[in-house]
């Protein structure tokens, strides 16, 4: 859709597609290409199990995934495509197929991060990883400080515990709580923070945060 389809191209709907099939024991989640990625959260959260996805609720799963997959748990557990194990899709010749590392894995490795220029994927078979508590949440600073704060977070996130995650970012404050009413609609340096622990290092890790700023 938009800015992502090419000229020409072809644009198949699998929006019906939304079947979710969660193996809690083998913490794998058999997902069809129609659903989002927060119908997969949505699925997995009661057996406390997350797949490693992107940042925004209401993006398909399949263009995630076949994207690579960048998000909140991925400096834990990888990206999107590494916590792929099987797909299943349609050739361009009409012919059924799946791919993994023991079939036809060539294509397997090519539809992770190739983007969707191999077949129409149909489901995808993902690993789960457990997550319980998280503590997230943004943080702002005006908008002169964008360099200063950019610095600092190439620096700091290498070093940091892998179950954080800063999303940074330029943006203006969405016009709604919680935020207070005098940055509503304000452009300003953001950085969108995600531990996935427990407290006791959530709070040791975002120490460093504060005393900073």
């Amino acid at each position: 859709a938009g800015l992502g389809s090419c000229d020409g191209g072809l644009v198949i709907d699998l929006r019906l597609l939304k079947s979710i099939q969660v193996d809690h024991q083998k913490r794998q989640v058999k997902v069809q290409a129609g659903c989002t990625q927060g119908e997969v959260d949505a699925a997995t959260h009661p057996y406390g199990l997350a797949v490693p996805a992107g940042i925004i609720s209401s993006t398909g799963i399949a263009g995630l995934a076949l994207g690579g997959g960048h998000g909140y748990l991925s400096r834990k557990h990888g990206l999107t495509i590494d916590n792929l194990i099987e797909a299943e899709l349609v050739l361009a010749d009409g012919r059924k197929a799946k791919a993994s590392e023991q079939e036809n894995p060539d294509l397997f490795w090519a539809i992770r991060g190739g983007g969707g220029n191999f077949g129409a994927v149909t489901s995808f078979l993902f690993r789960a990883h457990p997550v319980h508590t998280v503590y997230a949440g943004p943080m702002f600073w005006p908008l002169e400080q964008t360099r200063e704060i950019l610095s600092w977070y190439r620096g700091f996130q290498p070093g940091a515990p892998e179950e954080l995650y800063g999303f940074p970012s330029i943006m203006k404050v969405p016009p709604a709580p919680p935020f207070p009413e005098t940055l509503h609609r304000q452009p300003v340096c953001a950085i969108v923070w995600c531990f996935s622990g427990d407290m006791e290092r959530a709070e040791e890790a975002f120490r460093e945060i504060r005393e900073k700023y």
